[in-house]
């Protein structure tokens, strides 16, 4: 349950970037995630091949684009009784059995994320306030800052391997002085095979998404906290394209023929 809780609010927490020309061939597209065979995600296409829609049982994302204004809008609709401190109500979302649409969940909230003339994500609107992104010599994020109620709350910073993998991911908190507190690092390992999510959203989880192979170690340290911390080692197997349709955790992938 605690994996199974762990995957839902990494999917409702998502943001990045995408760029039209590099859209994964037909084959390449995924269509769907399982997870010890149970459908997860499923996702849909608009008709020039965008992402138009991101579907769980416990949420639904859908998203507009506007390439005059240089944006993509996505709209979230969110079982809210998950988040309840109500162990009963929370246990009764988990429990539902219809997914999540708009037509059964009320907006939860539009979430906004702005690019520039080379189509670099520059900053995005949260639920609870916003990001402003920075980017090295290779177009690659490398700070992202984080403000609540206006004011700089926290830091992402991102070291790259040589493959464009992000290698490193360290978090920041930012004190009422501006000082900076080192609050936890992420380190990663990966395969050398085609990761499913590699330009595949519009507004992607940046690390687990956005990178060009798939990650087979991630060590988690939380400073202060040791306890806290984690690592995790993936293996897979892939198809004839390189993609991978297993993960040794349960996780399966489906795509479009």
């Amino acid at each position: 349950m605690k994996k199974l809780f762990l995957f839902i609010f990494i999917g409702f927490l998502a943001s990045s970037c995408q760029k039209d020309e590099s859209l994964p061939n037909l084959g390449e597209k995924l269509s769907a995630v399982y997870f010890d065979d149970v459908k997860f995600y499923e996702f849909e296409y608009n008709v020039e091949g965008l992402l138009e829609a991101e579907k769980n049982k416990f949420f639904y994302h859908r998203y507009n684009y506007d390439k005059k204004l240089g944006t993509v809008s996505k709209e979230i609709y969110f079982d809210s009784r998950l988040a309840s401190s109500n162990s009963g109500i929370a246990q009764e979302a988990l429990n539902r059995l219809v997914w999540v649409t708009p037509q059964n969940t009320e907006l939860t909230g539009i979430l906004v994320f702005k690019f520039d003339a080379n189509n670099r994500l520059i900053k995005s609107t949260e639920l609870n306030g916003y990001s402003e992104y920075d980017f090295d010599n290779n177009d690659r994020i490398k700070t992202r800052r984080m403000y609540n109620e206006g004011k700089l709350s926290g830091t992402r910073e991102y070291d790259y391997d040589m493959l464009g993998n992000v290698k490193t991911d360290t978090q920041y908190y930012v004190l009422e002085n501006g000082t900076k507190q080192l609050s936890a690092t992420t380190e990663y390992e990966y395969d050398n095979m085609k990761n499913p999510y590699y330009n595949l959203k519009p507004d992607r989880f940046h690390v687990e998404n956005t990178n060009p192979n798939n990650i087979t170690r991630k060590k988690y340290t939380v400073y202060n906290y040791p306890d806290a911390g984690l690592e995790e080692r993936y293996t897979y197997t892939y198809n004839s394209l390189g993609l991978p349709t297993d993960r040794n955790d349960g996780m399966r992938y489906q795509y479009f023929q």
